[in-house]
């Protein structure tokens, strides 16, 4: 146990915060400094396999996960999709890009994500589906492309005769 895990550990409020996630409870933090959350947070991600961290927008979000990797490596962002930019090719990917491999984190590995109240409300698949959906191609693939078509249709592309 470190030292701020040990000097957080005497405060009785600390304490019922594990007792009651313990029992499975939801846990609200509120009339706390912003960066003594990211501190408790952190303490506490440390004896949970996943958490997930929800910032009231996208630029606080960032700076918690640049702090909470203090504590814990596997931190990512989920962003929530960008309503005006989504269909822009650079930013449309990088944002695509940057949730999946949030979803990624959390089904192969111990994760935190932080995100925020609108990617929060984002559909996403269920896991298994996901996982279902994901064709691995790599440099030594043999790659019969109309199975690989009838994959991609199947979880969602449009078959088209060009693609721009």
């Amino acid at each position: 146990m470190g030292i701020l895990e040990s000097s957080i550990g005497e405060f009785a409020e600390y304490n019922t915060i594990t007792d009651a996630l313990k029992q499975s409870k939801n846990v609200t933090l509120s009339g706390v400094i912003d960066s003594a959350k990211e501190h408790i947070a952190g303490v506490l991600g440390k004896k949970y396999k996943r958490c997930l961290y929800i910032s009231y927008d996208e630029a606080k979000a960032r700076q918690i996960v640049s702090q909470l990797k203090f504590y814990r490596e596997n931190v990512v962002f989920y962003p929530a999709k960008d309503v005006i930019f989504y269909n822009a090719d650079i930013h449309g990917n990088q944002v695509v890009r940057q949730r999946i491999e949030a979803i990624k984190a959390l089904m192969e590995s111990d994760a935190v994500v932080v995100t925020t109240i609108d990617g929060l409300c984002d559909n996403l698949m269920m896991p298994e589906d996901f996982l279902e959906s994901v064709i691995e191609i790599n440099n030594n693939s043999a790659v019969d492309t109309e199975e690989l078509a009838k994959k991609l249709v199947h979880i969602g592309y449009e078959r088209e005769a060009e693609v721009k």
